[in-house]
This record gives structure tokens, C-alpha cells and sequence, in this order.
């Protein structure tokens, strides 16, 4: 009788706390919800610090709600706290390894810190949990770019156009790697594409001018410069001018590429190679006096830069124009030498 009773008072309280137990999880589960979705919405508006509040009273609530984890790792990465969005990521996945988003969004913080290989660990395990996750392959595909596997990459960029045709992106960043493989025809066909699907990509412009500099269609290339300098806000257009420059130089225009490098100069007044570019123009003007100048400019930035090659090449060119007599092989090779400065993007 007293081992019935004891039984009795057992199963009462096993009741009695699986009720109280589902009672308080759905109390805090919707609460969790709520303050997640919140989150969710300072998010969007880019008010990230109230967002990682909710997103932390969610999580209070509800300790092993994944989805707010990932979600306050997302707020942080956008606050530029790479560390404490790796440590959420972290948690979220130990909490559902099931989630896919996660894996994605660790290997985005880890692509910016340079930690390509992991990266690519974390985009190969979002793949495999979900094949279809554009996303993730295209992420993939950036991280090898990164490491010269631009084959490889282009297989992914691939895998996301199959799976988004729309993808501009995608697009975008296939071209870059078509070009460093040699592609250029290909690289342009995609920068056409990314032009088609959105008109006012200034980078899709100076970049498909890169390659068709490439090709030796150097007056197509500057029509490409002149649609992104159109388009580009006041204060980032320094890269179209600059590249126009050196397309102009290219073609003995060196007046016309001198503006130009008066104007990247004015939106970028530190960057060495513009001025470089601008006193080999001028030397090939016979404009000595002022090239001597920028080159004497451009050496103090590139030193300050710690860019050691382009220093080195600067002295040389300071070296010629100290003995007041310009090499008219210098003329010929300043555009061969100034190629080497074209600057491609690599972001839309």
C-alpha cells in the first residue's frame, strides 16, 4: 500500500511538472518569438545595437533558441564584431547543426578575416545540409577566388546562375575570374550581362574597360570609363578616372590622361600610383620640372604605404628625371608600365 501510494505521488508530480514545463515553454517560446522578430526589425532599419538587445532578451528567454544566436552574430557582424559573431554562429550550430544559415554566415566573417579554407569548410557544410543554397555556393566561389582557384570558383559562380539566372553578383564576380584566367571575351560576356540586369553597376563598367584594355579595344574601354564616371557618386569616381588615364596615356592622349589624373588625385590624394601615372605623362610632355614634382609625391606615399616595389620603380624614375634627360624608351613604356596599376573591383 505504501509503495502504491508512493507511486501515485510520483506519477502526480511528473503531470503535474510536464504540465507546468509545456505551459512555460510555450509562454517563453512565444515571447522568445517576439522579441526575435523585433530584432529582426531594428535589423532591417540598421539599428543594430537595439537589434542584439532583443536578440539577447530572446535568447534570456528561450537558451537554446538558434535561430536569435545566428540572427545577434548577423547584428555583429554588421557592427564589425567578427570575433562575438563567430562565437553566436558557434552556438547556434551546436544547438541545431541542422541549420544552415549559420554555417553561411560563420564562413562570411572568416572569408573577411582572411580565413579562406575554413571559410570554405563552413560553405561546404551549408551545400551539403542544402544543395540548392545559392548563397553558399556563391560565397564558395568567392573564398577560392580568393586563393587563385579561379577554376574552381567559376564552377560555383556557375552553380548560383543555374540556380538564380538573375544573380548579378554572381555574374559580376564570374567575369573577374574569366579575366585573371585569361577569359576575356567570356569575362566581358558577363559584364554585359551584369550591365543588362542592372544599368547603373559602375563597377561592371571600369571593369569590362579593364578587359577590353586587354583586348586592345582601348577607345571601347574608355566609352566604358566615361558610362562610370556618369554614373558614380562625387567623391568615388577616383578608379574610373584613374583607369581612364592610363587607357588614354595608352593611346598618346597625354594631355587628355593628365586631367584625368588631376581628378583622381583630387577624390584620392594619397594614392602614389595616380601621381606616378600623372608625372609619366607629364615626362612624356617633356613636362620635367612637374613631373620630378609628382614623382616626388608619389615616392612619400608609396613609402608611407610600405609599398616597396612601386617605391623602388618610383626612385628609378626620379633617378632619369634628376639628370634632366628623358629616355624616349621611358615614353614608349610608360603605358606597359602603368598597366600593371589598372584597378579592377571585385565588390558590385
Amino acid at each position: 500500500m505504501k509503495n502504491r501510494t508512493l507511486l501515485t505521488v510520483l506519477l502526480m508530480c511528473l503531470v503535474c511538472l510536464g504540465c507546468g514545463s509545456e505551459k512555460t515553454s510555450e509562454k517563453v517560446s512565444e515571447e522568445a518569438k517576439d522579441y526575435n522578430n523585433r530584432g529582426l526589425a531594428k535589423a532591417k532599419s540598421g539599428e543594430y545595437m537595439e537589434a542584439i538587445e532583443m536578440y539577447s532578451a530572446a535568447i534570456r528567454l528561450a537558451p537554446n533558441y538558434a535561430a536569435a544566436y545566428n540572427n545577434r552574430g548577423v547584428a555583429k557582424k554588421r557592427l564589425g564584431g567578427y570575433q562575438g559573431a563567430i562565437a553566436d554562429y558557434d552556438t547556434a550550430i551546436r544547438l541545431d547543426p541542422s541549420l544552415v544559415t549559420p554555417y553561411n554566415n560563420r564562413g562570411i566573417v572568416k572569408k573577411n578575416l582572411g580565413e579562406y579554407e575554413a571559410a570554405i569548410a563552413d560553405y561546404d557544410t551549408a551545400i551539403r545540409l542544402k544543395p540548392n543554397y545559392v548563397n553558399a555556393n556563391y560565397n564558395r566561389g568567392v573564398a577560392k577566388a580568393k586563393l587563385n582557384q579561379h577554376e574552381a570558383a567559376v564552377t560555383d559562380y556557375d552553380t548560383a546562375i543555374r540556380l538564380n539566372p538573375k544573380y548579378t553578383k554572381a555574374y559580376f564576380s564570374r567575369g573577374i575570374s574569366k579575366a585573371d584566367l585569361g577569359e576575356y571575351e567570356a569575362a566581358i560576356a558577363d559584364y554585359d550581362t551584369v550591365i543588362r540586369l542592372k544599368s547603373d553597376a559602375v563597377t561592371a563598367y571600369y571593369n569590362r574597360g579593364n578587359v577590353k584594355i586587354k583586348l586592345g579595344q582601348h577607345k571601347a574601354a574608355i566609352a566604358d570609363y566615361d558610362t562610370a564616371i556618369e554614373l558614380t557618386r562625387e567623391g568615388d569616381g577616383a578608379v574610373a578616372y584613374f583607369n581612364r588615364a592610363i587607357t588614354k596615356a595608352d593611346l598618346g592622349e597625354y594631355e587628355a590622361a593628365t586631367v584625368d589624373y588631376d581628378t583622381a588625385i583630387r577624390l584620392d590624394p594619397h594614392d602614389a600610383s595616380a601621381y606616378l601615372g600623372r608625372g609619366l605623362a607629364k615626362n612624356a610632355l617633356n613636362k620635367t620640372s612637374e613631373a620630378k614634382q609628382d614623382f616626388q609625391t608619389a615616392l612619400k606615399f608609396a613609402t608611407q604605404a610600405s609599398n616597396v616595389e612601386l617605391k623602388n620603380d618610383i626612385e628609378g624614375f626620379l633617378r632619369q628625371s634628376e639628370s634632366n634627360s628623358v629616355d624616349i624608351e621611358l615614353k614608349d613604356d610608360v603605358e606597359d608600365f602603368l598597366r600593371q596599376f589598372i584597378v579592377k573591383s571585385e565588390t558590385m
